[in-house]
């Protein structure tokens, strides 16, 4: 479900969407994608009711995505920076690991 993003996102939010597709098997993810440096994710519910739940879920994901971590989990800042194809939110450490990466490999 999350294998196409790294591991901080993956390990906090992968259990808490397949609670959500044991617990509602009627309801569908219809796609989950990186947005501005946070998850962005859209179920599909049967009924209105399960669609404004599954909706404030996805709005704290969101939200929680846009303040940890993609690498580590760890409390992270979104980033924008010339260097990456992308916006990525990332903790310090990770972010100085991933300049310094980059930087070794333009070389």
């Amino acid at each position: 479900m999350l294998d196409n993003f790294k591991e901080g996102w993956r390990n906090k939010f992968e259990s808490c969407l397949n609670y959500v597709q044991t617990t509602l098997p009627e309801a569908r993810i219809e796609s989950i994608e990186r947005y501005k440096a946070m998850l962005r994710i859209k179920f599909v519910a049967p009924n209105p009711d399960m669609q404004y739940l599954l909706d404030c879920l996805s709005y704290k994901i969101e939200r929680d995505s846009a303040r940890m971590c993609e690498f580590c989990g760890e409390f992270g800042y979104r980033r924008l920076d010339e260097l990456f194809t992308e916006p990525l939110c990332l903790c310090f450490t990770c972010y100085v690991r991933e300049v310094d990466s980059i930087l070794n490999n333009n070389q």
